[in-house]
């Protein structure tokens, strides 16, 4: 969900590919550095930036299974049979293997086409994950040698 938050807004790129051995004790992951810059046209059009991150905060805290049942309380049904012709993947996969293109392609059918009732759901969506996220008890782990 991060990097989707981020990406319409910012363009990324490795500058730097760290050795494993850069780190005591040897990480079990790649570590790489990576610049951040902001793009000048975002990817979301004609909508503000925060009806994108409640959107998306609606639909990864939704527990349903699959991105047809995760949007299909704020989505029509003739918007979720438009949907199911113009997105790459197959709706009824999970949310995790869901390419940018078509986060976009959902959220700008929502935005042009979902009715003000529905879309009233997801306002503020992004503010009360947050809460609820920072709320959860940390779990801090050490590492011993």
């Amino acid at each position: 969900m991060k990097s989707l938050l981020f990406k319409p807004f910012y363009s990324g790129k490795i500058i730097y590919n760290f050795n494993k051995t850069d780190f005591d004790p040897i990480p079990n992951v790649d570590i790489v550095l990576v610049e951040f810059i902001k793009k000048e046209y975002s990817d979301i059009k004609k909508a503000l930036p925060i009806d994108y991150l409640n959107f998306l905060a609606y639909i990864f805290d939704n527990n349903e299974p699959t991105i047809e049942k995760k949007v299909k309380s704020i989505l029509t049904y003739e918007q979720l049979k438009r949907i199911k012709k113009l997105l790459k993947c197959n709706i009824n996969d999970k949310i995790s293997d869901i390419k940018y293109e078509d986060v976009i392609i959902l959220f700008n059918t929502f935005r042009d086409y979902t009715p003000e009732l529905k879309k009233s759901l997801t306002n503020n969506f992004y503010i009360k994950l947050k809460e609820k996220q920072s709320k959860l008890d940390k779990i801090n782990r050490t590492r011993s040698k």
